[in-house]
């Protein structure tokens, strides 16, 4: 199989394939109001609550279709039943390629091309924009 494709900055000839990969937000999701998780006979565990609220506010949730919300919700409720039932372990390998399919993890991510603005990350973390290193004569 051949190697997955490298990020944009560290190619070669960066003037090449430059419009395949696409630019995430840093900030999360632009979708606005999180969706809430539909009711469930015997509720939602506080993780799962918490995972899907993280989830929606991420990056990737700014990739996401409407019709990506049905793949969510069976990825919550997966989640939720690992969480509840311990000997389920066949989920486990579900979980981890619906998660893949989703962006939800560094490779999935670089696979589908995606790429979290890293300019905008940095100026979140910090308050105020990266500083940008120049070179300078020295007389």
């Amino acid at each position: 199989m051949a190697p997955p494709p490298k990020a944009p900055g560290q190619r070669r000839r960066r003037n090449v394939g430059l419009s395949q990969w696409r630019q995430l937000p840093a900030a999360g999701g632009s979708i606005g109001k999180v969706p809430s998780l539909p009711r469930r006979d015997n509720g939602w565990l506080v993780s799962t609550r918490a995972w899907w609220k993280r989830a929606w506010c991420s990056p990737m949730a700014s990739a996401w279709l409407d019709s990506d919300f049905d793949s969510m919700l069976r990825l919550a409720s997966m989640r939720d039943d690992v969480f509840r039932y311990p000997d389920r372990v066949g989920l486990h390998a579900a979980i981890t390629a619906l998660e893949d399919r989703l962006g939800l993890s560094p490779k999935s991510r670089r696979l589908l091309q995606w790429e979290v603005s890293q300019v905008a990350a940095e100026s979140d973390r910090s308050g105020s924009p990266a500083p940008v290193r120049r070179l300078r004569a020295v007389g």
